[in-house]
């Protein structure tokens, strides 16, 4: 049985850090197609403050064996790079949301913009759309 996984991994917060995210993220990039394609790597992006910037990652991921996620915390360039500073993991259970799944393929679809369907959206995640 496969075990799945939430990573948050928060930055280092010294001038250099973005930098250093800057310089290593075409490799970090890489690396989570690869995982991707491997189906170990089910959705990611940056975390970001409420100025827009990056200011750490989340991913759900997914293992067959448990050093898998010690090896993909340990082998992202974003750790051998010194971007992350704090990576929190948790063990999650991963399950479709049917709801969610059919509102976003009827924004991506071309529903024409329905005010009705942002706002649904807007409320099922609690988050402003703008």
């Amino acid at each position: 049985m496969t075990m799945q996984y939430l990573v948050l991994a928060f930055d280092e917060t010294d001038e250099a850090a973005i930098e250093r995210r800057l310089m290593v993220g075409p490799d970090h990039i890489a690396r989570a197609k690869s995982l991707k394609e491997a189906g170990e790597l089910h959705i990611g992006g940056p975390i970001l403050d409420d100025s827009g910037k990056a200011i750490g990652s989340a991913q759900f991921v997914e293992f067959e064996t448990p050093d898998g996620i010690e090896r993909y915390v340990k082998d992202d360039p974003f750790t051998k790079g010194k971007v992350w500073k704090d990576v929190k993991v948790f063990k999650v259970l991963l399950r479709e949301c049917r709801c969610v799944t059919q509102m976003r393929h009827a924004l991506c679809s071309g529903s024409g913009g329905s005010t009705e369907i942002v706002d649904l959206v807007s409320t099922v995640v609690n988050i402003p759309l703008k």
